[in-house]
């Protein structure tokens, strides 16, 4: 359970600040790096679930998103 505004990413640095777009909806939300990503996730990035939320319902579970820093 991430803080909001928060996420997970395997190489960047803390308080890299993501901009995360989803491609089907075209919903864009910003996160700060406080994280690192499970070693062997398949995911790009991990997000809180208040971030995960604004571009898709939690029972989605995963999105395709565009990310950028």
């Amino acid at each position: 359970e991430a803080p909001a505004g928060k996420g997970a990413r395997p190489w960047l640095a803390f308080g890299t600040t993501l901009t995360i777009t989803d491609i089907a909806t075209g919903v864009t939300i910003t996160c700060v790096v406080d994280d690192r990503e499970a070693a062997g996730s398949p995911h790009v990035v991990d997000l809180s679930p208040s971030g995960f939320e604004a571009m898709a319902p939690l029972s989605q579970g995963v999105t395709q998103v565009n990310i950028s820093w």
